[in-house]
């Protein structure tokens, strides 16, 4: 286990000092009023020429705050823009951020004159327990995907590996369309690559989930709501990339399909991709006291990830509304290492090499069927959700290590066959009074199962003993 241990070393820093080469410039500045009373909620967007580079929103003390990566001498522009208040826009060179340090937001002004009005929802709206990031009719839903419009909305933060968290680093729970999303985070971002932008309507941001919501969520919702279709009809989108990783490469393909006919929705999209890759590590390590250790390694990363998504939705009547959705997720993870080391002391020199066979085959499948009732026009509304989901897990490490002295070999596999049930009914029932008073109340009940195994065998002659 130790040249495996010093290989997974290796490999670590190199990849840090992949990352610590890469710098990223930070901006903050405070958006206030004409009182200099601080303005939270504003939408601050960061622009070069006509580009999006990035966007957030200000906090309650009218703070807001840039982690991106920028070009010295470079122009850029800011743009603030908030509910009453008049847009504002200011230019700047990189790294002379002075005018972003005090931006005053002016009150929008009442023109009483004949004009044509042109109703557009700003970016980013409050409401009492969450923000909302009107994508629909945005920059945000230009040419791109889910993923994209996650990575450009205010307050947001998309990881490389597809994990998504708010600004302070709360971690998330994504949910579309009331239904909770239990992928694994670079599932969910298979997902939503290949969920085209103009299909989102809104994203509510939900930063601190009242009672109804799972204790999962505790840290925090995004809850992705997407358009329905305004007209009967079929549309289609697909997607394809092919990359070249030095010797090696990584493949995906994605295809999304909608159709109405009358008061009946259906969806489906699936995506499949294939990434192949290898690395090298060496180590060689000289003690004070002359006794040599080095070894000389190769890690082959052969993943495959395989995704579909089903989707119904039918208009019942007036209000309301009746929904399924599928979800079936399947990958494999199949991953060899062959190390060869050499120990050399005052009195000592061993010779050996090691090979390490690691799969992991986890499989994820939910099915949701969910009810609502809008009971009235002000916002009220009956929701009913039941909801099944099975994870399976086959994992299994086999190690075989062959050295000059015999009585050190080792060959054996480990496997952790995991299986994993739970069970959700839920019922919620929101009634709004009016603009500054509502009430919810709600019933959830849940039933979880679980298996899981540990199972190491050990080769004796031909035969494999537990």
């Amino acid at each position: 286990m130790l040249l495996k241990f010093d290989f997974f070393v290796a490999a670590f820093i190199i990849a840090n000092s992949i990352c610590v080469a890469q710098n990223s410039s930070v901006i903050t500045g405070r958006v206030i009023n004409t009182g200099a009373s601080p303005l939270p909620m504003a939408s601050v967007i960061l622009l070069k020429d006509t580009s999006f580079v990035a966007a957030t929103i200000s906090n309650e003390e009218g703070l807001f705050l840039f982690n991106s990566t920028l070009q010295e001498n470079a122009a850029y522009i800011i743009q603030v823009s908030l509910v009453g208040f008049q847009t504002f826009r200011q230019s700047f060179i990189f790294p002379d951020t002075l005018p972003l340090k005090k931006i005053i937001l002016l009150p929008q002004k009442n023109i009483l004159k004949e004009v044509t009005i042109v109703s557009q929802k700003q970016l980013v709206t409050r409401k009492a327990d969450r923000y909302v990031i009107n994508v629909e009719n945005s920059y945000l839903a230009n040419g791109g995907n889910g993923m994209d419009v996650l990575q450009k909305s205010p307050g947001l933060w998309v990881n490389t590996d597809g994990s998504i968290r708010l600004k302070g680093n709360q971690p998330v729970m994504v949910m579309i369309n009331d239904i909770v999303q239990r992928m694994a985070p670079d599932e969910l971002a298979e997902y939503l690559n290949s969920l085209p932008s103009e299909s989102i309507s809104k994203i509510e941001v939900i930063q601190n989930p009242p009672a109804e919501y799972e204790a999962a969520g505790t840290g925090g919702i995004v809850h992705i709501i997407l358009k329905k279709a305004r007209k009967d009809g079929l549309n289609a989108a697909a997607n394809n990339t092919y990359r070249i990783q030095g010797h090696q490469y990584l493949w995906s393909s994605s295809a999304t399909v909608d159709y109405k006919i009358k008061r009946l929705y259906l969806s489906a999209n699936g995506s499949l991709s294939k990434d192949r890759n290898d690395s090298k590590a060496y180590t060689n390590i000289i003690y004070p006291d002359k006794t040599i250790y080095n070894t000389n390694g190769t890690r082959d990363n052969d993943n495959r990830r395989q995704l579909y998504r089903f989707t119904a939705g039918y208009d019942v009547a007036p209000g309301h509304f009746i929904g399924l959705q599928h979800v079936r997720v399947a990958n494999q993870f199949l991953n060899t290492f062959n190390t060869s080391s050499f120990y050399k002391d005052s009195s000592n020199e061993i010779k050996g090499d090691a090979f390490t066979n690691w799969q992991r085959k986890p499989a994820f499948t939910t099915s949701t069927l969910n009810y609502s009732w809008k009971t009235d026009s002000l916002g009220s509304q009956l929701k009913i959700i039941a909801d099944r989901t099975q994870g399976k897990k086959y994992e299994m490490n086999a190690l075989k290590a062959l050295y000059d002295e015999p009585s050190q070999n080792l060959d054996y596999r480990i496997f952790t066959p995991i299986t994993t049930n739970i069970y959700t009914l839920q019922a919620d029932f929101l009634k709004v009074m009016n603009n500054n008073l509502q009430w919810s109340t709600g019933i959830k009940f849940t039933a979880t199962g679980k298996d899981n195994q540990f199972i190491r065998e050990d080769k004796t002659g031909a035969a494999w003993i537990k």
